[in-house]
């Protein structure tokens, strides 16, 4: 009978321990940045970490224009919300 090595199993995880949550402001999105380039482990100027920096860049950039643009949605809301209560006090008049 010939003995064969064992090789160990793999341990058993949760799904959603390692499973990286998207990022809702710019302070997650630069923590979520930093443990993805953590995990690439090769070389300083590594086309994977750097694609990954370019990736994070530009969804810094989408917060930033998704917050702007909702502000600008609510001043012309507001601003058609005036207006249609200032035309419907001059219907009744």
């Amino acid at each position: 009978m010939k003995s064969r090595p064992r090789t160990p199993s793999p341990r058993k995880r949760n799904v959603g321990d390692d499973e990286p949550k998207t990022p809702k402001n710019t302070v997650e999105l630069r923590k979520l940045e930093a443990e993805t380039c953590g995990l690439v482990q090769t070389g300083a100027k590594s086309p994977v970490k750097l694609r990954l920096q370019k990736f994070a860049r530009g969804l810094e950039i989408n917060i930033h224009q998704r917050a702007f643009m909702q502000k600008e949605t609510e001043k012309k809301l507001a601003v058609l919300d005036r207006q249609a209560k200032k035309k419907k006090r001059k219907q009744k008049t």
